[in-house]
C-alpha cells in the first residue's frame, strides 16, 4: 500500500503554540525583541542570491543538455528542477503526500477532546510553502490564505490540499462540513517552494512561529544518490542556523515516500535521508506510515 505523510504533526505544533503566544502585531514584536534582526535579513538576502545563480545554473545545463523541467512518471508523481548543488548535482524537487487528524491525534487537542486543551489554532499564523499558489477561492480557505510571494509552480493542487489540511475552515453544513482543517482557526501565509530559504528567513525575522514544508529531493534524478543521502548539506546548515538565530521558529519537514523505493538495499532500504531540510538538526522530520495502520494503540 501507498504510504502516505504524518508530516501535519505540524498542526499539532501550531496548536501547541497557543501556549506560548498568538500572532498579532505587537506578540511578533515581543516574539522576535531577542533576535538579531540584522544578522537574518543579512542571511536572506544572501541566500536568495544564492538560490538564483544556483537556479540559474541549473536552468543553464538542462536548455545545454536537452533536459525537462518537469518529469512525469508512470504513477503520476511530477519532479520539477529546482537548482544546481555546491557538488554539480541537478536536484529536481517533489511534493510528498497526505495526512489525515485521527492518524497523528490531532483531535485530541480539539474542543470536547480526550486531553481537554480546547486548541483550534485562533490567532495563529502558520508558513505553509509548498509547490505553487494556494487556490485562496475555495471554500474551506476564502479570508484565511495570504500568498506572500508570486506563487510559481505547476502544483496547486497539493499546496491548495495542504493548507486545507493545516487550516481549512470549519463549515456549519454541506460536504465541507466534514473536511475542516486541523488547526481551523488559523490563517496561512503561503509561499512557492523557490527561494525558500530566503522566505524563511525574512518570516522568522516578522514573528513566524511555524512552517510546514511537504516537499523534497526527488533521489531517482540524482545520477549518485549515494552521495546525497545522510548528507549534512548546505540547505541543512542554513536551516539549523536559522532554527539557532530564531529560537521560536519550529520548521517541520517531510522524510520523504522512498522506504520502498529500493535505494540503499545493502543497508535493508535504511540511511535514506537526502539532504535537504532532513538531515539538519532542529527541524521536526515526519516520517510516513502505511494507509490503513491501526492507530488504535501506540506504536
Amino acid at each position: 500500500m501507498k504510504p502516505y505523510k504524518t508530516l501535519i504533526v505540524f498542526c499539532v505544533v501550531l496548536l501547541m503554540t497557543n501556549f506560548l503566544s498568538a500572532q498579532h502585531i505587537q506578540q511578533r514584536k515581543n516574539i522576535t525583541k531577542n533576535y538579531d534582526l540584522k544578522k537574518l535579513n543579512h542571511l536572506s538576502i544572501q541566500l536568495s542570491q544564492k538560490f538564483l545563480e544556483e537556479r540559474k545554473s541549473a536552468l543553464d545545463y538542462a536548455k545545454i543538455h536537452d533536459l525537462p523541467l518537469m518529469i512525469e512518471k508512470e504513477n503520476g508523481e511530477k519532479s520539477y528542477l529546482f537548482r544546481m548543488d555546491n557538488k554539480g548535482n541537478l536536484l529536481y524537487v517533489k511534493v510528498d503526500g497526505k495526512a489525515d487528524a485521527k492518524t497523528i491525534g490531532t483531535d485530541e487537542l480539539y474542543p470536547q477532546g480526550g486531553l481537554g486543551l480546547s486548541l483550534e489554532g485562533e490567532g495563529m499564523k502558520a508558513g505553509v510553502w509548498d509547490a505553487g499558489a494556494v487556490r485562496a477561492t475555495h471554500e474551506l480557505l476564502e479570508g484565511k490564505v495570504l500568498q506572500q510571494d508570486g506563487g510559481e509552480g505547476e502544483s496547486p493542487n497539493h499546496a491548495t490540499h495542504v493548507a486545507g489540511i493545516v487550516a481549512g475552515k470549519e463549515l456549519s453544513g454541506g460536504i465541507g462540513e466534514l473536511a475542516k482543517g486541523m488547526a481551523y482557526k488559523a490563517n496561512i501565509d503561503a509561499y512557492d517552494w523557490f527561494d525558500d530559504l530566503a522566505e524563511m528567513y525574512n518570516a522568522a525575522a516578522d514573528g513566524l512561529l511555524v512552517s510546514n514544508h511537504s516537499y523534497g529531493i526527488d533521489l531517482s534524478q540524482v545520477d549518485d544518490y549515494q552521495s546525497i543521502l545522510g548528507n549534512y548539506d548546505e540547505v541543512s546548515e542554513a536551516v539549523d542556523d536559522l532554527m539557532n538565530s530564531a529560537s521560536y521558529y519550529t520548521l517541520v519537514t517531510s522524510a520523504g515516500n522512498d522506504r520502498n523505493a529500493g535505494y540503499n538495499a545493502s543497508q535493508g532500504g535504511y540511511n535514506l535521508l537526502g539532504g535537504w531540510m532532513t538531515t539538519a538538526k532542529n527541524p521536526i522530520v515526519v516520517a510516513a506510515v502505511e494507509k490503513g495502520l491501526d492507530v488504535s494503540r501506540p506504536f
